[in-house]
């Protein structure tokens, strides 16, 4: 199952894949198992300058930012995300997981463009291995535009697209699980994390008032 989401900060969204700002330990530790934090990949293109002098992150997104015309104005979304989660069919950390992820990998890049790349890291210290693959939305027109590039259609026909993909390669699996379709499309990662909170949360309001009726039952031997 892949999942689209809107990047407000970039940069800020690349510490916390690379596990690097102060909130991937803390505001998310509920969901980041830091003993497994060593399991997960950088596959983000290395990057370098006119004179050979490597570029980080932030500074190949600036330079591309450069390169690209786009409108000069702050509401102007210049990165989005593709969540790439593993199949539960494939077992994480074999060499069918290595696999789907390369041809995730070589899928949204033939899509979207390498040069559009800004991080690629794959998670697996969190419940189920996934790629998040963040990238600046370049339109057919050669410029910025999440607005032009990622429309109704796009999202849409992203799933079977991939699985048709997957299936070029000689992957047996299903990358629309059905939850896709049962959530109503396409949810970004922080819808689905809430839905998650909210489900145990019934589950947990649930449990209390069973609990209490048995107590408060007539029948309670005392």
């Amino acid at each position: 199952m892949a999942n689209f989401e809107k990047i407000d900060d970039p940069v800020g969204i690349c510490n916390h894949n690379n596990r690097t700002a102060l909130e991937a330990v803390t505001d998310h530790k509920i969901n980041i198992d830091p003993s497994r934090t060593h399991l997960n990949e950088d596959w983000t293109p290395k990057r370098t300058d006119d004179k050979g002098k490597a570029l980080t992150k932030r500074q190949y997104y600036n330079k591309r930012l450069k390169e690209v015309p786009h409108l000069n104005r702050k509401n102007v979304r210049t990165a989005v995300s593709w969540v790439v989660t593993l199949p539960k069919e494939i077992p994480a950390g074999s060499t069918k997981d290595r696999e789907f992820f390369r041809a995730s990998y070589d899928f949204l890049s033939a899509k979207y463009g390498s040069d559009n790349i800004i991080s690629v890291n794959i998670h697996r210290d969190e419940a189920q291995p996934h790629m998040h693959y963040v990238f600046i939305p370049v339109d057919a027109r050669g410029r910025i535009s999440c607005k032009n590039l990622m429309t109704k259609a796009e999202l849409s026909g992203f799933h079977p697209q991939l699985q048709s993909f997957m299936q070029s390669r000689g992957i047996d699996c299903n990358v629309n699980s059905g939850i896709t379709r049962a959530q109503g499309g396409n949810r970004t990662i922080a819808e689905l994390k809430k839905g998650d909170r909210t489900h145990e949360e019934k589950h947990k309001i649930t449990r209390i008032k069973r609990q209490l009726d048995r107590e408060h039952s007539p029948n309670r031997i005392l």
